[in-house]
């Protein structure tokens, strides 16, 4: 026997030299079919040198039965140890693997000093083929404390990436010989650059045959972003082109079009309600057509309105279409019947259909719109959350905090709705529940025959413990504003008197970011059971749980199938609580953990089980460098000079990206946004965490996750201002555009004014002073930038609209034969409400 031991004289057994041995098992699959195999044996020597703060897991997994190394004679001393390692392991990247000292009690000899805890970590590197998802059996026998120790858990090798590629483009399409301005931009998994001196990659452009037709190879990406460009020839293969990125074994493409084209003038929308029921006989409907700088367009208005047509329709199920020519002036207002499209109302389950043909007024300008209503069988929708942490298990002895969506079928809140709830436990006995109104029993509408009821049903079942202990963390219902602290509420079952140490640790894309530890002691006045026995609470002032009233008890209803006898005490005192003990664990929320982390909580009992419990929770979209992009004007004169503001972290790298609306309406995609970015961030990693109890595989275990408008169009030529020009809301104003003299000749008409990179200085600010071009209309800004310390930040969409009162516009083809005729239309706007000079 080892006799009883201080706190130094236990440390130093514990980091006596020990030997783990670790065998990993990796099959590579297709299907049932095996396609290869590997192992990798190695041994790690353990010593005291290797204990160190846990910080650096790669993502967490607890996948053993945790051993009690019982290294005093003292029968009740808890020398925890936990096995960790990820779930996915990466090829060709060191997997770290790590082992636990969760918690040593010392009755012997108590010596005041603070426990610690341990960390010994190895590693696993496996040089699999990135092109493959190898799937595999991690096993570790070894001894600790002269005790053997074994362990063993299912794993997968997938492609390793921890870098962001985006490439932007000015614009999604090009005319032949334009030149295509793009950037390329390398980020980490924290949407920071790389922190290599050299660290560079290769370029190239293929046309659609696959053709490479321009390369850049050496390019240097260590300050985050890039910009290149090249020049289209004047015939070249017109098609989808792509631009590809390759660093090492990384690459990234995008596309972007090559074609005759002409932005649209206007914009054409169709309007309808939010929602309309199958029973509806009425249907309001909007058409508006108007210019990219916010006039309306004068014309003609050809509607067709039906319900959907299918390619395979026969003349039989032909429906009636509704025929209307109507003059345009920026809106026009209908309603449709629709007993005149469906005179039987036998087709309420296809979509209306409402296409919208406007011609402008002296041009012939035609722009084609159609747009699809569908029809709502039900007046609300209905929705149990269960795929959200723990929504299909409940913890016995601890509140279930599910979550009913009702909503409309526009997916907007309902509110001031009744609603009834029913559950029915294991067949044993049946218990109403209501939510929000204890007298409602179902729910009337005035034609229940043309629309149904709403219902919905979800099914739980109970997470599976020896010992009858659980943990549950609060579940946050919406997302937590990034710079804010937050106390995140965990409940636990405990007997009258409970000590154990809680470790919790906070996981962004598989790594901790954060952790801690907490020394519980509860004790039975600590039980605050009492606060979910009859538990009536209203969550964010949509949702209440209200209990059966004592006149309606689930025992009056009950369906047992067996005696009261053969059940256990809880079950036969459908009011038992067991004591709830309630923890708070402090978190500060910032853009590193946004768009969401995991929250992972544990403890170990003195039986060895491990009692644990893990939440995503979301966090609201940010970023570290607060980007912000800011026109001087909202509305100014074309050819005229205006300045933009940029503020950004200091010395911030920034791309500025600013369009002709018109290019948003012929493709309103971007290779370059905030949620382009935040989905390419969680693409990164998808872990699963493992809940408790983790040795036992009987039980339920649930994860925790992290067109091209048709018909000609010109673009405007302007004169000098004879009239009063508009105010920034659109008002015509006599003070805000000055008179001019001399006929003033513009010629410049861009798709993209601005795409270039700019620095911002040591305060985080660039300003810079810029002509605008001479189109009529809405130029709409974006920057993007990058810094070393605060990584990438995006600004919102901003713009600034290019106006006059008076101008001409042509309107010509899109191209000429030589020698052709061709009918030239000019075309004189007039916003002045006064008389011209």
């Amino acid at each position: 026997m080892l006799g009883s031991f201080t706190e130094d004289q236990i440390l130093t057994q514990l980091n006596a030299i020990q030997k783990i041995y670790v065998k990993v098992n990796v099959c590579l699959t297709h299907g049932s079919k095996k396609l290869k195999s590997h192992k990798i044996f190695f041994t790690k020597i353990l010593n005291s040198r290797e204990i160190m703060a846990l910080q650096k897991l790669f993502a967490f997994s607890i996948f053993m039965c945790m051993y009690i190394a019982a290294c005093s004679a003292q029968e009740k001393t808890d020398n925890g140890y936990i096995f960790t390692a990820p779930k996915s392991l990466y090829t060709r990247q060191m997997n770290q693997l790590q082992i636990i000292r969760v918690w040593v009690r010392y009755t012997s000899v108590p010596t005041g000093k603070r426990q610690k805890d341990s960390l010994l970590p190895f590693y696993v590197h496996f040089d699999g083929d990135d092109d493959y998802v190898y799937k595999g059996r991690i096993q570790i026998n070894g001894t600790l404390c002269g005790k053997p120790i074994s362990g063993s858990d299912e794993i997968h090798f997938s492609n390793s990436n921890d870098n962001i590629y985006i490439i932007q483009t000015d614009k999604p399409m090009y005319k032949p010989g334009q030149e295509v301005l793009f950037r390329v931009l390398k980020l980490d998994s924290s949407l920071r650059p790389s922190s290599k001196s050299n660290d560079s990659a290769d370029v190239y452009v293929e046309d659609p045959k696959g053709t490479r037709l321009f390369q850049f190879l050496g390019v240097q990406l260590g300050k985050g972003m890039v910009q290149l460009k090249f020049l289209l020839a004047d015939e070249p293969v017109k098609g989808s082109w792509r631009i590809t990125v390759s660093s090492g074994k990384d690459t990234e493409s995008t596309t972007f079009d090559v074609k005759e084209y002409r932005l649209p003038k206007f914009e054409v929308s169709i309007n309808f309600p939010s929602f309309v029921l199958r029973n509806a006989k009425m249907i309001p409907v909007s058409v508006c057509a108007k210019y990219t700088y916010g006039k309306p367009v004068v014309g003609k208005l050809n509607l067709n309105t039906s319900l959907e047509i299918y390619s395979y329709q026969s003349s039989y199920d032909m429906t009636p279409i509704l025929q209307q020519s109507v003059d345009l002036n920026g809106c026009y207002n209908y309603t449709v019947n629709v007993s005149q499209i469906d005179p039987k109302g036998y087709y309420t389950y296809r979509r209306i259909m409402v296409k919208a043909n406007v011609i402008e007024k002296g041009t012939g300008v035609q722009i084609n719109k159609t747009e699809y209503l569908q029809r709502s069988y039900s007046p609300l929708k209905l929705g149990f959350n269960t795929e959200e942490n723990h929504g299909k298990f409940f913890k016995p002895g601890l509140p279930y905090r599910g979550k009913l969506t009702v909503s409309n079928p526009d997916d907007t809140p309902a509110a001031g709705e009744s609603i009834e709830i029913c559950a029915d436990i294991s067949r044993k006995r049946k218990i109403d529940i209501w939510l929000a109104s204890r007298n409602a029993r179902s729910l009337k509408y005035a034609n229940a025959n043309d629309v149904g009821n709403p219902s919905t049903s979800a099914f739980l079942d109970p997470f599976y413990s020896p010992s009858g202990n659980f943990m549950q963390l609060e579940t946050i219902n919406s997302p937590i504003p990034c710079g804010t602290q937050k106390d995140i509420k965990l409940l636990f079952t405990a007997k009258k008197s409970t000590h154990f140490k809680l470790t919790y640790q906070v996981l962004r894309l598989g790594k901790i970011v954060s952790s801690g530890t907490q020394d519980v002691n509860f004790n039975i006045e600590d039980d605050v059971s009492n606060k979910y026995e009859n538990d009536n609470e209203l969550i964010n002032s949509s949702e209440v749980q209200v209990v059966p009233e004592p006149d309606q008890s689930p025992s009056s209803s009950s369906e047992d199938d067996d005696s009261n006898e053969n059940l256990c005490p809880s079950a036969r005192d459908s009011r038992y609580v067991p004591p709830i003990g309630e923890v708070r664990i402090p978190l500060s929320v910032n853009a590193s953990l946004s768009p969401s982390f995991t929250l992972l909580v544990f403890y170990v009992r003195e039986d060895r089980e491990t009692v644990a419990d893990s939440q995503k929770i979301q966090v609201e979209k940010c970023f570290q460098n607060k980007v912000d992009l800011k026109f001087k004007d909202e509305v100014k004169q074309p050819g005229t000079p205006t300045s933009l503001k940029i503020t950004s972290s200091p010395n911030s790298l920034c791309g500025i990206k600013v369009t002709d609306k018109s290019v948003s309406l012929l493709d309103s995609s971007d290779q370059l946004s905030q949620d382009k970015v935040f989905e390419l961030i969680e693409d990164l990693y998808d872990p699963g965490y493992y809940s408790s109890n983790l040795c036992y595989s009987n039980k339920p275990q649930p994860v925790a996750y992290a067109a091209a408008v048709p018909g000609p169009a010109g673009r405007p030529i302007q004169l000098a201002p004879a009239g009063p020009g508009t105010a920034p809301d659109g008002r015509v104003s006599k003070i805000v555009i000055p008179l001019q003299s001399a006929v003033a000749v513009r010629s410049k008409f861009p798709d993209t004014w601005l795409f270039k990179l700019q620095m911002t200085d040591a305060n985080g600010v660039f300003v810079g002073k810029e002509t605008l071009p001479d189109t009529i209309t809405e130029w709409d800004g974006r920057a993007v930038c990058i810094n070393a310390q605060d990584g990438l930040g995006i600004s919102n969409t901003t713009s600034i609209r290019g106006f006059q009162p008076f101008f001409i516009s042509y309107t010509l083809p899109t191209s000429v034969i030589r020698g052709e005729e061709f009918v030239v239309v000019v075309s004189i706007f007039n916003y002045a409400d006064a008389a011209l000079p």
